[in-house]
């Protein structure tokens, strides 16, 4: 066992795959240290469990299994954390800088045991997919629709929005947050934060989806006292489904 890792081990090692004299522009050139820190990775794994194990054939051992892993893991790192990472440095780049101190193995551990519908509602919202005018650029509802003066109608503004975020208090049953990336379910994500989350996407989308001529009249008129009506009744039968 130990000779066939310490032959895969130098299969893959930096000087190993620089014998090879391949151009720069190889796959193989560019990812030759990832390369090596995979194999080490897989190494050391193996190794591990060999000794757990107390084996030393290399059949009872997955080998391939484990260096397929590291290398995955290593070449293509995950790419739905960097399209939440870019996505969120450019929606909500006020809310959350710097990403880099995010630890994205708590939300992936939390939405694994989440309600699909609740996956769901929480990667549109952090990829900025609410149908906001904002992102559409209609031109239907380019201000706030609850009611907060000089805001634009982006997902940006809505994740702090009073207006929006107070109906989601008057109905919920639970603690709601004033830290946008709790109210995203990013830092302490929890089952109260994101129904929280849900009962705020619910009731924008159902206002945006079958009352808009009520939201443009509210923004035209500066009077939200229907929106803010019909926006709690929709907030309360969500929070009863929760």
């Amino acid at each position: 066992m130990a000779l066939v890792l310490k032959a895969a081990f130098e299969h893959f090692s930096c000087p190993a795959v620089e014998a090879l004299n391949l151009p720069k522009s190889s796959f193989l050139w560019r990812n030759r240290e990832a390369l090596e820190r995979a194999s080490r990775k897989a190494h050391a794994e193996l190794e591990s469990q060999a000794r757990r194990h107390n084996t030393r054939t290399p059949q009872k051992v997955p080998c391939q299994k484990h260096f397929y892993k590291a290398f995955l893991q290593e070449l293509y790192p995950d790419a739905c954390v960097k399209l939440i990472e870019r996505r969120l440095s450019q929606t909500y780049a006020r809310h959350c800088n710097p990403l880099q101190l995010i630890d994205w193995t708590v939300p992936q551990k939390f939405l694994r045991k989440s309600s699909q519908f609740g996956a769901m509602v929480f990667f549109k919202t952090v990829c900025n997919s609410w149908t906001c005018s904002a992102r559409y650029h209609d031109g239907r509802l380019a201000s706030c629709a609850f009611g907060c003066t000089a805001e634009r109608g982006s997902l940006e503004h809505y994740l702090a929005c009073q207006g929006l975020w107070g109906l989601v208090h008057r109905a919920s049953a639970h603690f709601v947050s004033d830290n946008v990336l709790q109210r995203l379910c990013i830092i302490e994500p929890s089952p109260n934060h994101l129904n929280n989350l849900i009962i705020a996407y619910t009731v924008y989308h159902s206002l945006k989806s079958s009352r808009l001529q009520l939201l443009c009249d509210a923004v035209a008129t500066g009077n939200f006292d229907h929106v803010q009506g019909v926006g709690m009744d929709i907030a309360r039968a969500a929070a009863e489904r929760q």
